[in-house]
């Protein structure tokens, strides 16, 4: 704890910030850009030469909408350019930048293990200070917790190698629903969440046609599903397709809002990580099943 926090002079600890960005936040953004980025890969006598420009140019052209024939020739000017465009980003402008940055690292011939090392360096800015977002496969996601995180992390991971693609698929849309800053999908991101469920749950009862509570039932014969969680989980299916559910067709209004969506899309990825495991145990082998 620092001085200043002891005498009580500054909070110990800060507010989320969920819609907003304060300067220290957005200065370590900018210092992870630099220093992964940036400096190191810039030093070249010609910067077109550099390792960092086709990246740069990118970033030029395609998400500050500058002109081409204007990039600077001097790397030092270059990056002096692009820090006074992000520092006069919005704060949702801020983040689309980071996300810019994680989603062409491959422009500098970077390749997964340099991504998911730049995604741990952003992720260990936002939670020292304290932003309401973190990187979940390259998308910039709310959370509440790292619990919620960790669980919708590791279900993606487990789709991805277990050939689950259509598992993967309703998570990652979910998440990109929910993880818009400026115009949050919630009602079909709670409809890609319980997708997700209902297309795990068909692979495993060997029925792709089954409804997910017909398919729970199916299951029962071949995995050991506590009795209360289907039962459970059948319900919040239910709350989907009712009168006034997500599924309902063309629904005008509705009170959705972000932690229902949020409550969704971790309670849905908590349940399609208990199937995998409790298919695996029961010698279920998904990558010889197309998903």
């Amino acid at each position: 704890m620092r001085f200043s926090q002891r005498i009580k002079k500054e909070p110990v600890k800060k507010e989320m910030q969920f819609e907003s960005m304060d300067d220290h936040l957005r200065a370590g953004l900018w210092n992870v850009f630099y220093k992964e980025i940036f400096y190191g890969y810039s030093e070249a006598y010609v910067f077109e030469n550099a390792r960092v420009y086709s990246l740069f140019e990118d970033i030029w052209a395609n998400f500050f909408k500058y002109h081409l024939d204007n990039v600077p020739e001097d790397a030092d000017y270059a990056l002096e350019k692009i820090k006074q465009g992000f520092f006069g980003l919005a704060w949702t402008g801020a983040y689309d930048f980071a996300e810019h940055v994680v989603d062409n690292i491959h422009l500098m011939e970077f390749g997964d293990d340099e991504r998911d090392h730049l995604q741990k360096q952003f992720n260990n800015i936002l939670e020292r200070e304290f932003s309401a977002y973190r990187f979940i496969d390259s998308i910039l996601s709310p959370i509440s917790n790292e619990q919620e995180m960790g669980v919708i992390q590791e279900v993606l991971e487990e789709s991805k190698s277990n050939n689950l693609l259509g598992v993967y698929a309703h998570i990652k849309a979910a998440q990109s629903k929910l993880s818009d800053r400026e115009n949050p999908d919630f009602r079909n991101s709670i409809k890609e969440s319980i997708s997700a469920v209902e297309s795990v749950v068909k692979i495993i009862s060997g029925n792709p046609k089954a409804a997910l509570g017909q398919a729970l039932k199916l299951i029962e014969d071949k995995i050991d599903i506590h009795s209360a969680l289907k039962e459970g989980f059948g319900k919040l299916y239910g709350w989907t397709n009712d009168s006034d559910g997500i599924r309902h067709a063309l629904m005008e209004k509705s009170d959705l809002d972000f932690d229902d969506a949020l409550y969704m899309l971790v309670s849905c990825s908590a349940f399609v990580h208990y199937l995998i495991v409790k298919a695996e145990k029961a010698g279920i082998d998904f990558k010889n099943i197309s998903s």
